[in-house]
């Protein structure tokens, strides 16, 4: 692999595992709401389908959830 194209691969993988500081800094204010909308609506939808399903009693969603 070219060290360019290797250099672009891997800027663009901090890119996508961590956006919020890049979309703060260019202050997407739409793509942060729309990130944080997703984020937050995973997060209930697995808290309501996998969690009650789920064994492990020392899950602290689980604990939170009240499930």
């Amino acid at each position: 692999m070219d060290p360019d194209d290797a250099i672009l691969a891997s800027l663009w993988f901090l890119v996508a595992m961590f956006p919020i500081p890049f979309l703060l800094y260019y202050q997407d204010n739409l793509l942060i709401l729309l990130y944080t909308a997703v984020f937050v609506g995973w997060f209930y939808l697995h808290n309501n389908t996998a969690c009650p399903k789920c064994d492990n009693t020392w899950c602290r969603l689980k604990n939170k959830g009240g499930k």
